[in-house]
């Protein structure tokens, strides 16, 4: 593999290297991060500050030729060929409504659900939220927070592992639920899940501010900071 370590930008090092597709060798570079820094509060949903924040276009790779999304083109995976082949893989790496970073993510999470990794797919779907909250593209937003909320309880269902932690995951829960508009399932899920929150009381300031926006029917974007501010105003 050939590196070449790039500058530092903005407190990140990216380097490049050559990649060959495992799918239809094809060679490109493709940048990775060689270091980086988070400056700040993490979104509820995870999402970090900056500068982590910008590396996002690094997290997932496209080959050019053949279309295949992957952490890393390198990586062989038996069932890929197929997938990408289907119309509603090739329309989604070209749709024209979702900017390209996030039809990258997207594809990926397809390709992840019908490898049968639905936590994965879980996260790749909200990276290409991110994506478009990026660009204002909120509707599509919407609808990768959506579907991110099906591929988690699948994830759930499955018992595959998201976060360190249940209570973590009910917390994404909640904020994908919520950004995504759909209020009243979120009160539901805080009612059954309400005694597995309050076990841990550090995620408590959360969980009340959450409970807040809801009732309020806030779709915003918020951080840790602000969840735990509003407990220290009140």
């Amino acid at each position: 593999m050939d590196c070449d370590l790039g500058r530092q930008h903005d407190m990140t090092t990216f380097y490049q290297k050559s990649v060959t597709c495992a799918i239809c060798n094809h060679s490109q570079i493709v940048k990775g991060i060689a270091s980086t820094n988070s400056f700040g509060s993490s979104d509820l949903d995870t999402r970090p500050p900056e500068m982590k924040r910008s590396t996002m276009f690094t997290w997932v790779q496209v080959c050019p030729s053949c279309g295949y999304c992957a952490d890393d083109l390198q990586n062989e995976n038996l069932k890929a060929p197929a997938i990408i082949k289907k119309n509603k893989y090739k329309q989604q790496l070209n749709n024209p409504n979702y900017p390209d970073l996030a039809n990258a993510f997207l594809c990926k999470a397809l390709i992840e659900s019908r490898c049968g990794d639905f936590a994965k797919a879980t996260w790749s779907l909200l990276h290409a939220a991110w994506a478009c909250d990026d660009r204002e593209k909120k509707a599509q937003a919407v609808q990768c927070r959506q579907d991110a909320v099906k591929m988690l309880l699948r994830a759930e269902r499955k018992k595959q592992i998201l976060m360190n932690h249940r209570q973590e995951e009910t917390l994404l829960l909640i904020d994908l639920l919520r950004r995504s508009g759909q209020f009243t399932l979120t009160k539901q899920v805080i009612a059954s899940r309400r005694q597995l929150l309050i076990d841990d009381p550090s995620l408590f300031p959360i969980l009340k501010f959450q409970s807040q926006l809801i009732e309020k029917e806030d779709w915003a974007c918020y951080t840790i900071t602000d969840a735990f501010s509003e407990r220290e105003e009140t």
